[in-house]
């Protein structure tokens, strides 16, 4: 049947991306590393906030709070405006890492992925004609957009 269709190739695909931990003293780079991530062909790039219990003997070194929301939202801002080409979560994840930052509660966002459900784990599967598969970055992009 996929012969009948012209389609010879099938193509299980996982995308790859980069998870990067923002402390008070990396949110400038935010930005950059979503670049780097780009230009090493990952598929998406996900900033999230590190979460120190207020105990822990970094925290006053690298924990964010709410004073850092301006700081934040500001290179949130910078990294969606980019257009680096890969996936990011949706605009409004700006909103929910700003909630964690104002949360008594360390790491605590309501609604916020996580866990074992992690941004873009997903196996994806697509069939794509042999013709089309040039490199992994061009199966990608069709696979997951």
């Amino acid at each position: 049947m996929l012969e009948d269709r012209g389609i010879d190739t099938v193509a299980v695909y996982q995308a790859v991306g980069l998870y990067m931990v923002v402390t008070r003293r990396n949110i400038h780079a935010v930005t950059a590393m979503g670049r780097l991530a780009a230009d090493l062909g990952m598929d998406y790039f996900v900033p999230q906030p590190i979460s120190l219990a207020p105990g822990h003997p970094l925290r006053a070194e690298l924990g964010l709070s709410s004073d850092h929301v301006a700081a934040v939202t500001t290179e949130l801002a910078r990294l969606y405006d980019a257009g680096l080409g890969i996936g990011l979560p949706d605009r409004s994840y700006a909103a929910s890492f700003a909630a964690t930052l104002r949360s008594e509660l360390p790491g605590f966002a309501a609604d916020c992925f996580g866990g074992h459900i992690l941004f873009f784990q997903v196996q994806r599967l697509a069939i794509v004609p042999a013709a089309t598969i040039r490199g992994r970055r061009s199966v990608c992009r069709q696979l997951i957009s």
